[in-house]
């Protein structure tokens, strides 16, 4: 609040055309310098404002992206549900269809702050009081034979559960949960997230270490968009890779910068990234340049959400390549690289 309490003692005293105005830091300035020094100040606040108000802007972008999202995948969870009910769809198709409609749920209500709300574990079912039978959706009406989809969920083969009382728990889904309630991966934590997700109950165990995260952010910080903006279920194997980094007992880094990198370049978000459309275009307008850890993906993904295409792809890139943070370029290869293109010694 500096900056707005030295801007309202200035603009008072102008106001009232003193000839002298002294700030709390003992700072005394004329008239006309109050003056200018008013209207500086004036100008910085404004500039604050307007990139407060482009960050929100930015995240209501990302709010409607998400919704969008929901809104596809509830389509194609319903089109799914339709043709299972006509025979042209396996039990197996129903549950991806689910999963994947789940997944963006829990995204946009991590966006949002909101109570997830997860998609039905499965297609809406009528139990028939006279036979005892079960029978799934408008099919019992037409006095069909039906196989209900099993109460389980699917088994590594991608086959439902030949039993309904029986739950088969994949080692996907269970690495996905340590990853997302942020527990190491020990056989223990193993053990505890398996029961309860037999039971259909939510993991609390004793002790959750989440202990790594803001140590992470501290040594990494080029990555710390990641923790809001990607899918932890999608990703999982990038916050695997985050939660292996750091020693949560000293706070330092496990491994070195060569190996996190040859690592990161193996995550499945940056395999998506680097052989998707917008990765293909920024290499068409500029060419190959080495970008620090973490900064190539962070501009893709924002290329992606606002559309750079053509010259605007262009002078965007250029502009994130060779910025500066306290004077010192982001990504100093780069810089290199065209100063030797262009025969310059630096």
């Amino acid at each position: 609040m500096a900056v707005a309490d030295d801007f309202k003692i200035l603009d008072d005293a102008v106001n009232a055309g003193q000839r002298s105005v002294t700030l709390p830091d003992g700072r005394t300035f004329t008239l006309g310098e109050a003056r200018t020094e008013r209207d500086r100040l004036g100008k910085e606040l404004e500039a604050k404002k307007s990139a407060k108000k482009s960050e929100q802007d930015l995240k209501n972008e990302q709010i409607a992206n998400a919704q969008k999202s929901v809104q596809n995948a509830e389509s194609i969870f319903n089109q799914q549900l339709r043709a299972f009910n006509n025979n042209n769809a396996s039990a197996a198709e129903v549950e991806r269809a689910r999963l994947d409609l789940q997944n963006r749920q829990e995204f946009l209500a991590r966006l949002t702050s909101a109570t997830v709300v997860v998609a039905p574990t499965t297609p809406p079912v009528v139990t028939s009081t006279t036979t005892g039978g079960v029978n799934v959706l408008s099919r019992a009406e037409r006095g069909e034979s039906v196989t209900p989809i099993p109460t389980g969920v699917l088994d590594e083969g991608g086959a439902p559960d030949a039993k309904p009382t029986k739950v088969v728990i994949t080692k996907s889904q269970v690495d996905a949960k340590l990853v997302e309630l942020n527990l190491p991966d020990t056989p223990e934590n193993r053990k505890i997230v398996r029961q309860a997700l037999k039971a259909g109950t939510t993991v609390t165990p004793g002790a959750v270490d989440t202990s790594w995260e803001p140590l992470f952010k501290q040594n990494y910080p080029q990555y710390s968009w990641m923790f809001t903006d990607l899918d932890r279920t999608k990703y999982a194997d990038v916050f695997t890779l985050f939660s292996k980094a750091i020693d949560p007992k000293t706070g330092k880094q496990v491994m070195e910068d060569v190996e996190f990198d040859r690592r990161w370049k193996g995550t499945s978000f940056y395999r998506e990234l680097e052989t998707g459309k917008k990765g293909r275009e920024l290499s068409a307008a500029i060419g190959n340049f080495t970008w620090g850890s973490g900064n190539l993906a962070k501009f893709l993904t924002k290329a992606t959400q606002f559309g750079y295409d053509g010259d605007n792809l262009k002078q965007k890139a250029y502009a994130e390549l060779f910025s500066k943070v306290d004077g010192k370029y982001v990504n100093d290869l780069a810089v290199k690289e065209v100063a030797l293109q262009h025969h310059i010694w630096l």
